[in-house]
């Protein structure tokens, strides 16, 4: 008969014969296979031969038959096998042999070393991913050879950023390139402004367009290893000074006509103009008229506007007095005797 190892003990039948005799029952191998009675008890697997012995009796000699008892190794039952979720960059770990009813050595391998290799019982993580896991059992004396398999998920490793700052910007200022963060993982950037009014990004180069502040977002983009990550800066571009040129000290003498003040400025807002003595000059939009002589202020006035801060300069006009001019008075030529007569030149000026 066959049997395998693990089954239960079983009684023996008496072989067939012509004599009455009694039979006794004995195993070649008492280690493998014992007999207690017609007890058969399985102790390990191969192959034995079990004696049947007739005893004699008074008709009959006693005999014996022999026939060959196989017990076949019994499956390997291995017990739950299972790897919990592992974090990219977190470590190596050890492989604990799963319960098995073998005594069988166990050997593991991965599917997939791109994201696990396996050296003994020892697991490396590699990349983010899954591989499985088998656990191979060798065959032993009395148990077959068993595999088991289990699916190991290696997650993506969070990114960190940090040091993204942005320094304080002037309207009218060049762009300039972002400097990356610092990032535990080599990665490209990705940028983008919250207020394209105040900041435009193309790929890594910043513009400032206008006064006012923006969230500038820098974010990592996902790898085989490692999840996306984004870290926010605020940038502050402050308001420019005006330019202004063409607004200089004037010097006049006093009937000149009326001029134009024509300063320019970078800023858009509104220029206006104000005379410190309008007993010297008085200024109508931009046109100046000279009242007379002296000094006045002229002051130039520009409001802030989006971009640019509000602007006030001052220059001096100075009047001088003019020449008078006279008229009407000539040589003269009289004889004595004339009678007297009166001087009637003319001049502009009133003195």
């Amino acid at each position: 008969p066959t049997k395998t190892y693990g089954d239960v003990s079983f009684v023996l039948s008496d072989p067939e014969t012509n004599s009455d005799g009694e039979f006794t029952f004995t195993s070649s191998d008492n280690t493998r296979v014992s007999i207690s009675g017609r007890t058969v008890n399985i102790l390990s697997t191969g192959l034995v031969s079990i004696t049947a012995t007739q005893g004699e009796t008074n008709t009959y000699l006693s005999n014996a038959i022999t026939s060959i008892f196989i017990v076949n190794k019994a499956p390997a039952t291995i017990g739950d096998f299972s790897v919990s979720e592992k974090i990219y960059g977190s470590g190596s770990f050890f492989l604990s042999d799963p319960n098995s009813n073998s005594n069988g050595e166990f050997t593991f391998s991965s599917s997939n070393d791109k994201v696990v290799t396996i050296y003994e019982k020892t697991v490396t993580l590699v990349g983010g991913g899954e591989s499985i896991i088998t656990a191979i059992q060798t065959e032993s004396d009395n148990y077959l050879s068993a595999i088991k398999t289990t699916v190991l998920i290696v997650n993506k490793a969070t990114t960190t950023l940090s040091n993204f700052n942005i320094p304080e910007k002037k309207y009218g200022d060049d762009s300039f390139g972002l400097t990356k963060p610092t990032s535990n993982i080599d990665g490209a950037f990705i940028y983008s402004s919250s207020d394209e009014t105040v900041a435009k990004i193309v790929g890594t180069t910043l513009s400032v367009v206008g006064a006012g502040f923006a969230s500038i977002t820098a974010t990592q983009i996902e790898t085989t290893n490692n999840l996306s990550a984004t870290i926010v800066t605020t940038i502050n571009v402050i308001k420019a000074t005006p330019i202004i040129s063409g607004f200089i000290n004037l010097t006049k003498t006093f009937g000149d006509s009326s001029f134009n003040l024509d300063p320019s400025s970078n800023s858009t807002g509104l220029i206006t103009y104000s005379s410190s003595n309008t007993g010297v000059a008085t200024i109508s939009g931009s046109e100046v008229t000279i009242l007379g002589a002296g000094t006045s202020r002229l002051t130039f006035e520009q409001p802030a506007t989006d971009n640019y801060l509000e602007a006030s300069i001052t220059v001096d006009l100075i009047v001088s007095k003019a020449t008078p001019i006279i008229s009407n008075f000539v040589n003269l030529e009289k004889t004595f005797g004339d009678s007297s007569f009166n001087l009637d030149p003319s001049s502009n000026s009133t003195g």
